[in-house]
């Protein structure tokens, strides 16, 4: 079929490996960029081999260890900040298991839900767990352990439904944010995270979620950035790692991977002309 709608196939027997071990759904979303118009009609452009295809999928599977590898970093310093800058503003160990410093969930919001913490508290088999529970009486650990066995989707969620402010601009400070721009940037984190995870495609990805932009200290490569693109998702992403990890290489992996992938089409993923010269990238 592949070949009667024009796609150039030198090795079949390889060809048929790789469709069974990736899937031809999954594949067919790499398939699709080098289509003509109408797509509908599914027929590819002259001269498109099916190393083309293969090349494209094996660049997104790398972006994603990309990305995850940059994320990681990420959420484990804001767990840490938040957990510990609670402690800190607030006076109290456990502030994150007490509902009177949040918006509690409603029918109509999801916020600060105690009930879905215990039991992902409960649910985790981990050896510091079953210790703390073995040696103390409190039903909840103190905020730095509780965080660290919770989803990052319910630390999340946890910090828009923070009611003390100044905690909420002290997590934000951390990473040189506004509190409502923190907010949206780890909200767009988490769905990167959330694409990485299950393996899905990242490269041309285009969000729905518009995020908030700083109304103060605006970086200069917003100017230049779609914001519900890619692009958008590696500079805020860079923008995290330069405040927890100043001497991170960041800048040199994406070059080293986009440069080993030299037919991949950086406009699909938003990149600007010249975006390796935004001070962010130097």
């Amino acid at each position: 079929m592949l070949k009667q709608r024009g796609l150039l196939i030198a090795d079949e027997r390889e060809a048929e490996r790789c469709i069974g071990i990736i899937g031809y759904y999954r594949l067919s979303a790499y398939l699709h960029p080098f289509l003509k118009n109408p797509k509908e009609r599914h027929l590819f452009h002259n001269n498109v081999k099916f190393d083309d295809v293969v090349s494209l999928y094996d660049f997104d599977k790398e972006l994603r260890v990309f990305l995850f590898k940059a994320i990681s970093e990420i959420e484990i310093a804001i767990r840490s900040s938040i957990a510990n800058l609670g402690v800190e503003v607030l006076s109290d160990n456990f502030w994150f298991t007490n509902p009177a410093y949040f918006v509690v969930s409603t029918p109509r919001r999801q916020a600060y839900d105690l009930s879905v913490i215990k039991k992902e508290y409960d649910r985790s088999k981990e050896q510091f767990v079953k210790s703390f529970k073995s040696k103390y009486l409190e039903t909840l650990p103190p905020s730095w352990i509780i965080t660290e066995v919770l989803t990052f989707g319910t630390i999340a969620t946890a910090f828009k439904s923070i009611k003390n402010i100044r905690l909420k601009k002290t997590i934000a400070r951390r990473f040189n944010l506004e509190p409502s721009v923190f907010e949206s940037w780890v909200s767009i984190i988490g769905l990167v995270r959330n694409l990485c995870c299950h393996h899905a495609r990242v490269w041309n990805k285009w969000r729905s979620l518009n995020p908030v932009l700083p109304r103060h200290n605006v970086p200069a490569w917003l100017t230049n950035a779609r914001v519900r693109c890619l692009y958008f998702d590696l500079c805020i992403i860079k923008h995290f790692l330069d405040v927890i990890a100043p001497n991170n290489n960041m800048a040199d992996e994406l070059k080293k991977l986009l440069n080993k992938y030299p037919k991949i089409y950086a406009p699909s993923m938003g990149f600007p002309n010249s975006w390796e010269n935004e001070t962010i990238w130097k």
